[in-house]
């Protein structure tokens, strides 16, 4: 071929077989950083790539099926903390209730209990007022 011919050799093999630019049907735009092989490479290259996509979508299918399997025991787990949350949440529930009517209870038997000591209070003081008052009228009654 001449100097001032566009031609391309395979990439691949780089045997010394050479091919036209212009007998491929490419224009300058085109032969512009074209990769170019010849028929036999271009077969192993297909053949390869052929293979290849198999095991990629193979290897593909696997990932699927181990993301739903994590998927589903994630979707377990979540529904597993959630129950223990809302059981712990009705145990906590029950044990503040609890304290509350313990604390209530214990609140109403000191009121009973201030009340009792109010009134034994005033029944006393009233006893000592009744005694005062018959005092100052036994001190009336002297005078």
């Amino acid at each position: 071929m001449d100097a001032d011919v566009k031609a391309l050799q395979c990439e691949m093999c780089s045997e010394e077989v050479w091919k036209c630019a212009q007998c491929l049907g490419l224009n300058d735009k085109m032969y512009d950083g074209l990769h170019w092989f010849c028929d036999k490479c271009e077969e192993i290259i297909v053949d390869g790539i052929g293979s290849f996509s198999n095991k990629l979508l193979s290897s593909l299918h696997k990932l699927m099926e181990k993301s739903d399997l994590t998927e589903q025991k994630l979707c377990d787990v979540t529904a597993n903390v959630d129950q223990k949350i809302n059981d712990t949440a009705i145990k906590l529930e029950q044990l503040i209730n609890d304290k509350v009517k313990a604390v209530e209870t214990g609140v109403k038997h000191l009121i009973t209990q201030q009340q009792s000591s109010n009134e034994m209070q005033t029944c006393s003081a009233e006893t000592q007022i009744k005694q005062s008052l018959v005092d100052v009228g036994m001190v009336r009654s002297v005078w």
